[in-house]
């Protein structure tokens, strides 16, 4: 009669030695804290150039809309000449 086995052979254990585990543990959190020093860099890299920007932004936002409540824009005074047409 052949003999049922159950158990099945476990691999030979793998041992790492202490020290070159810490070192490897620091290498990861250095590797992990360079990296996440570029994307900060880089996130305030592009928060001060926005900025920078910003009130060159505005005071084109601000001329665009003062033409805009003035009448200055084509499509306005087509519409408004529509509109007075209308009301004649």
């Amino acid at each position: 009669m052949t003999e049922l086995l159950l158990a099945t052979p476990s691999a030979p254990p793998i041992t790492i030695d202490l020290p070159a585990a810490v070192a490897a543990a620091a290498w990861v959190v250095t590797g992990l804290l360079g990296v996440m020093a570029i994307m900060a860099g880089a996130v305030l890299w592009f928060l001060r150039r926005e900025l920078a920007n910003n009130d060159a932004a505005h005071r084109e936002f601000r001329s665009k809309l003062d033409k805009l409540l003035e009448g200055d824009v084509v499509w306005v005074r087509d519409l408004q000449e529509r509109l007075r047409g209308r009301v004649e």
